[in-house]
């Protein structure tokens, strides 16, 4: 009893001189975590993120003993953080003010001290044969800058990315034997030095498909993007594993291979496969801001005959849009990466310039080269176009031709890379010979990751798009380039930036060019958010008469991130309205999967 009366006494002489009130036993205590000094922005996410006082600042605690134990737990988690940001030398102190009975202020002080440099970052082969595959690999490959804060997350990642260069030009088996990073507090740098046993040179051996059920093997094989004999390329791996998954054939797709050659010098692949259900049955409701509520149904078969070909029936109804579709597409199983699909297809469209209605049969030649994909279609097409000035009909032939080189790997949600795409569509009206004409379009975008997780990315888009060979008023108008949708100028009313008539009405334009930047924010697994903006005109000549001046919007979405892509809801203002005709609200709300661009 002596004892416990003793301890008793002695916590409360410590309480009080540490100046806290006497807590109830019920009551909790909460707090707020505050820095001491300004930092910089990746820095206090990487803290927020570690910080067991920030991610459990929400979560009371039931004492004060329990609060300095939190924040005392926090120091050298933190102090880890500002080493893998080149910061060494960092000094983190901890202190607990209270501010009412249970309410309290912790106040983190951080003296981040020398930004550490990185001086060499050197690799080494410890293999003892004549080829050094090391050679080949700069340090720009694999993200290195010397002289760049010694930040540790771009170390790792570096690490990271000369074993998957090595798996690139051949070597399956790399490892690192010894790493060293040695820090000079003299002069404040950082040395890296990687022992690599590259391991042996590989060839892709014989490729063996387990789980095939009702997929024809023929099929499946003609998915794979490696070759028997050719040498290992671990990028292959992922593009066949992305084959299969894109066919929708496919629940789970693992490839392995063994830890060593075989007898032959070979790599002998094992793809392990599980079939998923072939045909699917869709019915959905779905709004916008533009259409307003519709519907959609369809039925798709996507392996018909085992081999990959797909089936597809849709019709799509809302009040100012109807499309009915078929779709057949074949995969091309003596040419790897090519695909025709044919189409049929019955649209109408009611917007303010136009309403149009179609019937169009399309035969369209798909051909895949890793990052390169080319396509062209042959198209017949019936258009009626009706606006406020006349009504006419067309019987249109055309050959789109389009190229597009794509090194952004995600397509619903780029984190970075860039695409290149250019297109033509000659034109020619049957029943007006002399009516033809060229659209073509040229755009760019690049994604920017601007923190070494991809979280936060600037994405920038230029588009060029013109047309030649006939005067505006006998070109269709669909066909015309119109503004004002959810990919150019958001905010604008839908369809309605283009040259206008002297009543206001827009009548379309013979080129456009347009610029978005956004900038996205991950700022969880399931969240984020983006800040846009957007600029560009619509011109009446076929090239831009910069007398016409801009127009451009600014806005701001919300990302929900799923395994289909991120759900994305954008909220979109115009800055430079035109007349009382148009921009009747002062936001445009648009929802859509994934990114704008």
């Amino acid at each position: 009893m002596n004892k416990i009366l003793l301890y008793f006494f002695s916590f409360s002489l410590l309480s009080s001189a540490l100046g806290f009130a006497k807590l109830k036993k019920q009551d909790e205590i909460e707090y707020k975590v505050k820095l001491s000094s300004r930092l910089p922005a990746q820095i206090t996410n990487q803290i927020n993120e570690q910080s067991t006082l920030y991610t459990k600042e929400k979560r009371p605690l039931r004492s004060v003993a329990a609060l300095y134990f939190r924040a005392n737990q926090d120091i050298p988690k933190i102090k880890e953080t500002l080493k893998a940001f080149g910061y060494l030398d960092a000094s983190v102190s901890v202190n607990i003010i209270p501010k009412k009975d249970t309410v309290f202020d912790v106040i983190i002080h951080i003296e981040l001290g020398p930004l550490y440099r990185l001086k060499a970052f050197e690799m080494i082969n410890v293999a003892k044969e004549k080829t050094d595959p090391l050679s080949v690999i700069s340090l720009s490959q694999i993200g290195i800058q010397l002289d760049s804060p010694a930040d540790s997350f771009v170390i790792l990642s570096a690490e990271a990315k000369l074993l998957y260069q090595l798996g690139h030009i051949g070597y399956p088996f790399a490892n690192f034997v010894k790493k060293e990073y040695i820090a000079d507090p003299k002069q404040y740098t950082v040395t890296v030095r990687l022992e690599v046993d590259p391991g042996a040179f590989g060839l892709f051996g014989n490729s063996n498909i387990i789980g095939l059920e009702k997929v024809k093997s023929r099929y499946a094989e003609y998915l794979i993007t490696w070759e028997y004999g050719k040498h290992f390329d671990n990028y292959l791996l992922r593009a066949t594993q992305d084959n299969f998954f894109d066919t929708n054939l496919f629940s789970y797709v693992n490839i392995i291979y063994p830890d060593h050659l075989d007898e032959n010098g070979l790599l002998p692949m094992t793809i392990n496969v599980r079939e998923s259900k072939f045909r699917s049955i869709f019915l959905g409701i779905n709004y916008s801001s533009i259409d307003d509520f519709g519907g959609a149904v369809g039925w798709e078969h996507r392996n018909i005959r085992g081999l990959g070909r797909k089936l597809s029936l849709k019709a799509d109804v809302s009040k100012k849009t109807q499309l009915f579709t078929i779709l057949y597409r074949i995969p091309d199983l003596d040419v790897k990466g090519r695909f025709t699909s044919y189409r049929l297809e019955q649209t109408k469209h009611d917007y303010i310039p136009y309403t149009a209605k179609t019937i169009s049969f399309k035969r369209r030649v798909d051909r895949i080269f890793g990052k390169l994909k080319n396509s062209w279609m042959f198209q017949a097409e019936y258009l009626r176009s009706i606006t406020p000035l006349r009504s006419d009909h067309y019987w249109l032939l055309s050959l789109p031709l389009n190229l597009r080189y794509n090194t952004a790997y995600n397509p619903l949600d780029q984190t970075s890379g860039q695409i290149f795409e250019i297109g033509i569509i000659p034109t020619l009206e049957v029943e007006k010979a002399k009516v033809h004409y060229l659209k073509a379009h040229f755009s760019y975008s690049l994604f920017i990751p601007l923190i070494p997780s991809h979280r936060n990315v600037l994405a920038l888009r230029a588009y060029f798009g013109s047309i030649i060979g006939q005067s505006l008023s006998r070109i269709p108008p669909p066909k015309r380039f119109f503004a004002g949708t959810e990919e150019f100028l958001r905010g604008y009313d839908y369809l309605t930036v283009s040259p206008l008539t002297s009543a206001n009405v827009p009548i379309g334009g013979r080129s456009m060019m347009m610029y978005n930047a956004e900038l996205r924010f991950k700022s969880s697994e399931d969240l984020g958010f983006i800040l846009f903006y957007d600029l560009g005109q619509v011109y009446r000549k076929s090239y831009p008469d910069f007398h016409d001046g801009l127009l451009y919007s600014i806005g701001f979405g919300l990302r929900y991130f799923t395994l289909a892509g991120p759900l994305s809801i954008d909220f979109a203002f115009p800055l430079k309205k035109r007349s009382d005709n148009f921009e009747s609200t002062i936001v445009k709300i648009y929802l859509s999967i994934g990114q704008t661009f």
